[in-house]
């Protein structure tokens, strides 16, 4: 299912909050020579990961997602509060499409304080330690989509079963942060200090 059609953005999540990180892709190019088809086989696909490595493609029907046109920038953010990573897709001569995450589970937004020249700790990268020994690394930048930027505060899901957390900040200081499941915030927060 990925190969498809051409693919210009990229962008990745855990939109089924099964713990394991998901991809999505923007799909097809249009431009071509006037004796070649366009390359419009895609609808955006949504892949499911398994934590080992392994994507398995959503059927278009099954994911909700079916963009029929030149997909370009692709980003994901929280865009209604809900506690669930939404997705939204660019389009060359076509509207800008948002997707809010349908799931019945929701997880906790993951906010960085850092040093007042970089509040936000761009360039972080954080390690998120699961109690089966599992691990995730989360990069905290801005801009590396096509045209897009996904958000600075990504969302953790399967909380319950998060440990700790190793922030690599910019600059090299590393720190440590057990984490506590019994607080009720949405918001889970690591400060540098």
């Amino acid at each position: 299912m990925a190969q498809f059609a051409p693919v210009f953005g990229l962008v990745s999540a855990d939109w089924n909050l099964d713990g394991f990180p998901d991809l999505f892709m923007a799909q097809n190019f249009f431009p071509q020579n006037e004796d070649a088809s366009k390359l419009e086989a895609g609808r955006g696909l949504l892949l499911h990961g398994d934590g080992s490595g392994n994507f398995v493609g959503i059927p278009a029907h099954l994911a909700g997602i079916k963009i029929y046109g030149e997909q370009r920038g692709a980003a994901t953010g929280d865009f209604n509060n809900d506690g669930k990573p939404d997705l939204v897709v660019t389009q060359n001569a076509g509207g800008t499409k948002l997707y809010l995450n349908q799931s019945t589970q929701s997880g906790k937004k993951l906010y960085l304080s850092g040093p007042a020249a970089n509040p936000d700790g761009l360039g972080a990268s954080v390690v998120v330690k699961r109690r089966n020994g599992s691990s995730e690394v989360l990069s905290i930048v801005a801009g590396g989509g096509y045209y897009s930027q996904s958000s600075i505060h990504p969302i953790l899901s399967q909380t319950d079963q998060i440990l700790s957390f190793e922030v690599h900040w910019p600059g090299g200081r590393i720190t440590e942060h057990p984490y506590n499941e019994g607080t009720n915030s949405q918001h889970i927060r690591l400060n540098l200090h």
